[in-house]
């Protein structure tokens, strides 16, 4: 079983990264894959409430807060990116970390794949 550490890096409606990696990393788990997940830089923007995706594109929110329920923990937020940003991360949903921790999550990994 690897240990596969997702990264996401861009924001939410940008392109198709953000739900491409989500989906990723939900179906990894099926392979019988411990899977985490790492939000920096704009992919804080992820983690915004009330979110109004563009017409006909899925709720970023939605495929989130369903992480849990297909073994995807946990899930870490950049400090620093979370505090640039201004966003405040429930703690329920995500573990906020310090750069010096993200380096540690990457070494960890068996696989890091970056959104």
């Amino acid at each position: 079983m690897a240990r596969i550490l997702v990264r996401f890096t861009h924001s939410p409606y940008q392109n198709s990264h953000a739900i491409d990696g989500l989906e990723f990393a939900m179906s990894a788990t099926n392979y019988g894959h411990k899977v985490s997940v790492l939000f920096e830089g704009d992919a804080v923007w992820m983690w915004q409430s009330n979110q109004q995706p563009p017409v006909g594109v899925k709720n970023i929110q939605k495929k989130l807060r369903a992480l849990p329920l297909f073994e995807v923990e946990p899930c870490y937020v950049s400090q620093s990116a979370a505090a640039t940003h201004c966003i405040d991360i429930p703690t329920s949903q995500g573990m906020l970390v310090d750069n010096a921790r993200i380096v540690e999550l990457i070494k960890e990994a068996t696989h890091v794949v970056t959104f």
